[in-house]
Protein backbone atom coordinates (compact mmCIF):
# COMPACT_ATOMS: atom_id res chain seq x y z
CA UNK A 1 0.00 0.00 0.00
CA UNK A 2 1.17 3.41 -0.72
CA UNK A 3 1.78 5.48 1.91
CA UNK A 4 3.33 8.35 0.65
CA UNK A 5 6.22 8.53 3.32
CA UNK A 6 8.90 9.05 0.57
CA UNK A 7 7.10 13.02 -0.20
CA UNK A 8 7.47 13.91 3.99
CA UNK A 9 9.66 16.58 5.00
CA UNK A 10 11.76 14.38 6.92
CA UNK A 11 12.27 12.09 3.69
CA UNK A 12 12.92 15.05 1.61
CA UNK A 13 16.01 16.07 3.81
CA UNK A 14 17.22 12.45 2.12
CA UNK A 15 16.19 12.45 -1.27
CA UNK A 16 15.21 16.12 -2.27
CA UNK A 17 12.76 14.58 -5.17
CA UNK A 18 11.21 12.16 -3.07
CA UNK A 19 11.96 9.43 -4.88
CA UNK A 20 13.02 5.52 -3.47
CA UNK A 21 15.99 4.13 -2.76
CA UNK A 22 17.66 7.14 -1.00
CA UNK A 23 20.04 5.66 2.01
CA UNK A 24 21.47 8.11 5.00
CA UNK A 25 24.75 6.26 6.38
CA UNK A 26 26.84 8.25 9.28
CA UNK A 27 25.48 11.80 8.27
CA UNK A 28 26.36 10.55 4.33
CA UNK A 29 23.49 10.52 1.76
CA UNK A 30 23.76 8.93 -0.93
CA UNK A 31 20.41 8.08 -3.71
CA UNK A 32 19.35 6.22 -6.74
CA UNK A 33 20.22 2.43 -6.83
CA UNK A 34 23.45 2.75 -8.66
CA UNK A 35 25.05 5.47 -6.38
CA UNK A 36 23.79 3.50 -3.32
CA UNK A 37 25.31 0.10 -4.76
CA UNK A 38 28.73 1.90 -5.96
CA UNK A 39 29.21 3.88 -2.45
CA UNK A 40 28.34 0.68 -0.53
CA UNK A 41 30.71 -1.92 -2.42
CA UNK A 42 33.44 0.96 -2.37
CA UNK A 43 32.96 1.79 1.55
CA UNK A 44 32.84 -1.76 2.71
CA UNK A 45 35.83 -2.84 -0.35
CA UNK A 46 36.49 -5.86 2.28
CA UNK A 47 33.48 -7.41 1.09
CA UNK A 48 35.36 -7.93 -2.02
CA UNK A 49 32.14 -6.56 -4.72
CA UNK A 50 34.05 -4.27 -6.02
CA UNK A 51 37.71 -4.45 -7.94
CA UNK A 52 39.93 -2.22 -6.88
CA UNK A 53 40.40 1.30 -7.86
CA UNK A 54 44.20 0.19 -8.85
CA UNK A 55 42.92 -3.29 -10.81
CA UNK A 56 42.89 -1.29 -13.82
CA UNK A 57 41.49 -3.82 -16.10
CA UNK A 58 38.76 -5.50 -14.34
CA UNK A 59 37.58 -2.17 -12.61
CA UNK A 60 37.04 -0.69 -16.20
CA UNK A 61 34.88 -3.73 -16.86
CA UNK A 62 33.05 -3.28 -13.33
CA UNK A 63 32.30 0.23 -14.52
CA UNK A 64 30.86 -0.45 -17.82
CA UNK A 65 28.71 -2.94 -16.35
CA UNK A 66 27.45 -1.00 -13.10
CA UNK A 67 26.68 1.78 -16.05
CA UNK A 68 24.69 -0.66 -18.37
CA UNK A 69 22.76 -1.22 -15.70
CA UNK A 70 20.86 2.01 -15.16
CA UNK A 71 21.53 3.27 -18.94
CA UNK A 72 20.74 0.16 -21.18
CA UNK A 73 19.40 -2.45 -19.63
CA UNK A 74 17.07 -0.37 -16.83
CA UNK A 75 15.55 1.50 -19.82
CA UNK A 76 15.22 -1.21 -22.18
CA UNK A 77 12.97 -3.45 -19.71
CA UNK A 78 10.84 0.02 -19.09
CA UNK A 79 10.15 0.11 -22.16
CA UNK A 80 8.80 -3.20 -22.74
CA UNK A 81 6.91 -2.41 -19.99
CA UNK A 82 5.36 0.80 -20.74
CA UNK A 83 4.85 -1.13 -24.27
CA UNK A 84 3.01 -3.81 -22.82
CA UNK A 85 0.51 -1.28 -20.72
CA UNK A 86 -0.06 0.99 -24.01
CA UNK A 87 -0.99 -2.33 -25.56
CA UNK A 88 -3.38 -3.46 -22.86
CA UNK A 89 -5.32 -0.33 -22.98
CA UNK A 90 -5.52 -0.18 -26.77
CA UNK A 91 -3.29 2.92 -26.77
CA UNK A 92 -0.06 3.37 -29.74
CA UNK A 93 3.50 3.92 -28.81
CA UNK A 94 5.50 6.12 -30.27
CA UNK A 95 9.46 4.16 -30.55
CA UNK A 96 11.89 6.17 -28.99
CA UNK A 97 14.24 5.34 -31.94
CA UNK A 98 17.68 5.44 -31.65
CA UNK A 99 18.01 6.75 -28.14
CA UNK A 100 16.62 2.65 -26.98
CA UNK A 101 19.10 -0.65 -27.59
CA UNK A 102 15.65 -2.85 -27.81
CA UNK A 103 15.44 -5.31 -24.68
CA UNK A 104 15.64 -8.42 -27.53
CA UNK A 105 19.31 -7.10 -27.81
CA UNK A 106 20.40 -5.98 -25.07
CA UNK A 107 19.70 -9.32 -23.12
CA UNK A 108 20.83 -11.16 -26.44
CA UNK A 109 24.45 -9.93 -25.64
CA UNK A 110 23.75 -10.56 -21.61
CA UNK A 111 22.92 -14.31 -22.82
CA UNK A 112 26.07 -14.50 -24.98
CA UNK A 113 28.53 -13.06 -22.19
CA UNK A 114 27.05 -15.36 -19.40
CA UNK A 115 26.96 -18.56 -21.57
CA UNK A 116 30.58 -18.19 -20.97
CA UNK A 117 31.01 -16.69 -17.48
CA UNK A 118 29.23 -17.38 -14.21
CA UNK A 119 29.14 -13.89 -13.68
CA UNK A 120 29.63 -10.74 -14.99
CA UNK A 121 33.28 -10.39 -14.02
CA UNK A 122 34.28 -13.32 -14.58
CA UNK A 123 34.39 -15.88 -11.99
CA UNK A 124 33.47 -13.66 -8.96
CA UNK A 125 29.75 -11.87 -7.96
CA UNK A 126 30.15 -8.28 -7.57
CA UNK A 127 28.49 -5.25 -7.41
CA UNK A 128 27.29 -5.31 -11.33
CA UNK A 129 25.56 -8.59 -10.66
CA UNK A 130 23.35 -7.11 -7.81
CA UNK A 131 22.73 -4.23 -9.98
CA UNK A 132 22.10 -6.43 -13.76
CA UNK A 133 20.67 -8.94 -11.47
CA UNK A 134 18.03 -7.66 -9.74
CA UNK A 135 17.08 -5.28 -12.82
CA UNK A 136 16.76 -9.35 -15.02
CA UNK A 137 14.84 -10.64 -11.68
CA UNK A 138 12.30 -8.23 -12.73
CA UNK A 139 12.82 -8.77 -15.99
CA UNK A 140 11.98 -12.67 -15.31
CA UNK A 141 9.28 -11.25 -13.17
CA UNK A 142 7.45 -9.60 -16.53
CA UNK A 143 7.94 -12.67 -18.80
CA UNK A 144 10.95 -11.29 -20.45
CA UNK A 145 13.55 -14.03 -20.09
CA UNK A 146 11.90 -17.13 -22.46
CA UNK A 147 14.47 -18.82 -24.00
CA UNK A 148 17.27 -17.09 -22.53
CA UNK A 149 18.94 -20.36 -19.89
CA UNK A 150 22.07 -18.34 -19.30
CA UNK A 151 20.16 -15.70 -17.90
CA UNK A 152 17.46 -17.87 -15.88
CA UNK A 153 20.67 -19.53 -14.61
CA UNK A 154 22.57 -16.75 -13.30
CA UNK A 155 19.23 -14.83 -11.70
CA UNK A 156 18.23 -17.96 -10.28
CA UNK A 157 21.97 -18.21 -8.71
CA UNK A 158 21.62 -15.00 -7.28
CA UNK A 159 18.16 -15.44 -5.82
CA UNK A 160 19.05 -18.83 -4.07
CA UNK A 161 21.68 -16.33 -1.97
CA UNK A 162 20.79 -16.10 1.91
CA UNK A 163 21.80 -12.41 1.66
CA UNK A 164 18.57 -11.89 -1.49
CA UNK A 165 16.25 -13.19 0.53
CA UNK A 166 17.18 -11.47 3.76
CA UNK A 167 16.73 -8.36 1.50
CA UNK A 168 13.74 -9.17 -0.18
CA UNK A 169 12.28 -9.94 2.93
CA UNK A 170 13.52 -6.69 4.67
CA UNK A 171 12.60 -4.19 2.27
CA UNK A 172 8.89 -5.80 1.55
CA UNK A 173 9.89 -5.38 -1.91
CA UNK A 174 8.54 -7.08 -4.85
CA UNK A 175 7.45 -5.90 -8.24
CA UNK A 176 4.02 -7.24 -9.67
CA UNK A 177 3.22 -4.62 -12.94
Amino acid sequence: MWRGAHKSKVYLKIHPLGKVPALEIDSTIVFESLGICLYLADRFADAGLAPLVTDIAPRANYCTWMAFSAGTLEPAIFEQVRAKKAKERGVATVGLGPALTPFDNVASYIELHLSAHPFLLGDRMTAADIMNGSLMAWAQDIGLLDGRPSIQAWVANLKSRPTYSRAMKSTGWGWKP
